[in-house]
């Protein structure tokens, strides 16, 4: 993706597990909880490679920050 570009809210329904990973730039990925109400936001970068995990029924969605 592109710095700038924005791929957010969904969530799945059928048991589907989102693994994201940031390999080259900056990606802000946000997760939100629609039975608590908690929202995460996770700054993630290819210099410190980190694997996040989104049960299904999670809404989310990521933002490119940079290269």
């Amino acid at each position: 993706m592109y710095p700038g570009i924005i791929r957010a809210w969904h969530h799945h329904l059928r048991g589907q597990i989102n693994y994201f990973m940031v390999v080259r730039g900056v990606a802000k990925i946000f997760i939100y909880n629609e039975e608590s109400g908690e929202l995460n936001e996770i700054v993630s970068a290819s210099g410190n490679l980190q694997v996040i995990c989104v049960p299904s029924h999670y809404w989310h969605g990521f933002k490119a920050l940079g290269v």
